[in-house]
């Protein structure tokens, strides 16, 4: 499991990231988060009810980037959240942008200026209400490809995501406390529900 941290950017403690802290990008490892809200940590990305921007650094959506070294198949996204009033329970649809080592995963579309930018995935999911009043996120990219090693793999790999809510359902993507330790895990054994798969697979074996 790798579990999301606040951006170095952030100077503020619980720290709303979008849009306020420039290049404001999460960050993924191994150990879990283990300070509270209640003390001031944490930080959160508010949803700006408009479409994905074009890249993987806008102020649309929410940024992470990290590494995985092993081979890479599927990736698993488990992010808390909290919701607009009346959404409990209501269907979010949630588009992500997917880079493994420079390649979208999802294609390429135009950007606003007419210049390739990373293509979008959509998957709809139903956030699950947590007993501390938060919404859990979670969704599964399947077919990604990066399964051309032996065994697990020994290759490290460079990993770009965003993720963005804009039919105003989610109302912040919150990480980093113990209280919503919002995380990633590749090739799960225990994928999601709800599930989207890539569209331009890095190079499996044949």
């Amino acid at each position: 499991m790798n579990y999301f941290h606040c951006p170095e950017a952030q100077t503020t403690p619980v720290g709303n990231l979008s849009v306020v802290v420039d290049n404001a990008v999460a960050w993924w490892d191994q150990e879990a988060p283990s300070t509270s809200v209640a003390d001031g940590y944490g930080c959160a990305y508010a949803n700006t009810y408009v479409a994905s921007g074009a890249g993987y650094r806008t102020i649309y959506d929410a940024l992470f980037e990290g590494s995985f070294t092993g081979n890479i198949d599927s990736l698993t996204v488990r992010a808390y959240a909290t919701l607009l009033v009346g959404q409990v329970r209501a269907p979010a649809q949630i588009t992500v942008h997917l880079g493994i080592d420079g390649v979208s995963m999802f294609g390429e579309d135009a950007s606003a200026t007419g210049d390739p930018a990373p293509g979008i995935g959509t998957v709809e999911v139903t956030p699950q209400a947590q007993e501390n009043g938060l919404s859990l996120v979670e969704f599964t990219i399947t077919g990604l490809g990066f399964t051309q090693e032996d065994g697990e793999g020994a290759v490290e790999h460079d990993v770009q995501l965003t993720l963005n809510a804009w039919d105003e359902v989610v109302n912040l993507f919150v990480l980093d406390v113990i209280e919503a330790p919002s995380s990633l895990e590749f090739n799960s054994a225990t994928p999601a529900d709800a599930a989207l798969a890539a569209t331009t697979p890095g190079p499996s074996v044949a």
